[in-house]
Protein backbone atom coordinates (compact mmCIF):
# COMPACT_ATOMS: atom_id res chain seq x y z
CA UNK A 1 0.00 0.00 0.00
CA UNK A 2 1.50 3.11 -0.87
CA UNK A 3 0.12 6.27 0.31
CA UNK A 4 1.24 10.04 -0.93
CA UNK A 5 3.58 11.60 2.07
CA UNK A 6 0.74 14.35 2.47
CA UNK A 7 -1.72 11.83 3.39
CA UNK A 8 0.08 9.13 5.92
CA UNK A 9 -0.55 9.16 9.49
CA UNK A 10 -4.37 10.18 8.85
CA UNK A 11 -5.93 6.74 9.75
CA UNK A 12 -6.41 6.38 5.82
CA UNK A 13 -3.98 3.31 5.29
CA UNK A 14 -6.08 1.45 7.54
CA UNK A 15 -9.27 2.22 6.10
CA UNK A 16 -7.97 1.29 2.40
CA UNK A 17 -6.82 -2.20 4.09
CA UNK A 18 -10.48 -2.69 6.30
CA UNK A 19 -12.05 -1.91 2.98
CA UNK A 20 -9.92 -4.30 0.74
CA UNK A 21 -10.75 -7.15 3.74
CA UNK A 22 -14.17 -6.67 3.30
CA UNK A 23 -13.54 -8.26 -0.23
CA UNK A 24 -12.10 -10.48 1.06
CA UNK A 25 -14.29 -11.87 4.05
CA UNK A 26 -13.45 -15.31 4.48
CA UNK A 27 -9.93 -15.17 4.10
CA UNK A 28 -6.63 -13.08 5.27
CA UNK A 29 -4.49 -10.85 3.46
CA UNK A 30 -1.09 -11.42 2.15
CA UNK A 31 1.51 -9.06 1.05
CA UNK A 32 5.04 -9.03 0.28
CA UNK A 33 7.02 -5.93 2.27
CA UNK A 34 10.84 -4.78 1.52
CA UNK A 35 13.03 -6.01 4.40
CA UNK A 36 14.58 -2.05 4.10
CA UNK A 37 11.35 -0.79 4.22
CA UNK A 38 11.05 -0.09 8.06
CA UNK A 39 7.74 2.12 8.18
CA UNK A 40 5.81 -0.20 6.13
CA UNK A 41 6.63 -3.33 7.62
CA UNK A 42 5.96 -1.22 11.38
CA UNK A 43 2.69 0.23 9.44
CA UNK A 44 1.62 -3.66 8.73
CA UNK A 45 2.77 -4.55 12.13
CA UNK A 46 0.36 -2.06 13.66
CA UNK A 47 -2.43 -3.66 11.72
CA UNK A 48 -2.18 -7.10 12.54
CA UNK A 49 -0.08 -8.61 10.08
CA UNK A 50 2.59 -10.99 10.85
CA UNK A 51 5.87 -12.37 9.12
CA UNK A 52 4.84 -15.57 8.00
CA UNK A 53 8.30 -16.36 5.96
CA UNK A 54 11.15 -14.39 4.78
CA UNK A 55 13.91 -14.47 2.28
CA UNK A 56 16.79 -12.14 1.50
CA UNK A 57 14.97 -9.05 0.25
CA UNK A 58 11.37 -9.72 1.45
CA UNK A 59 9.05 -10.51 5.08
CA UNK A 60 5.99 -12.28 3.01
CA UNK A 61 3.48 -11.15 5.59
CA UNK A 62 -0.39 -12.72 6.75
CA UNK A 63 -2.93 -10.81 8.64
CA UNK A 64 -6.68 -10.39 9.05
CA UNK A 65 -6.26 -9.27 12.92
CA UNK A 66 -6.99 -5.83 12.58
CA UNK A 67 -10.10 -6.24 10.05
CA UNK A 68 -13.23 -5.53 10.68
CA UNK A 69 -12.81 -3.02 13.07
CA UNK A 70 -14.28 0.72 12.14
CA UNK A 71 -11.26 3.81 11.22
CA UNK A 72 -12.39 7.34 11.27
CA UNK A 73 -10.30 9.85 8.60
CA UNK A 74 -8.90 12.52 10.65
CA UNK A 75 -10.80 15.46 10.49
CA UNK A 76 -7.70 16.83 8.22
CA UNK A 77 -7.91 14.41 5.53
CA UNK A 78 -9.59 15.90 2.14
CA UNK A 79 -13.60 14.71 1.59
CA UNK A 80 -12.35 13.66 -2.09
CA UNK A 81 -10.79 10.63 -0.29
CA UNK A 82 -13.32 9.53 1.75
CA UNK A 83 -15.17 6.02 0.99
Amino acid sequence: LILEPKYQSKGIGPKILDIIQSEKPHGSLKLRCFKVNKPAYGFYLRCGFEVIESDEYFLNMLGAAMFNKSFDFAPSAPDSLHC
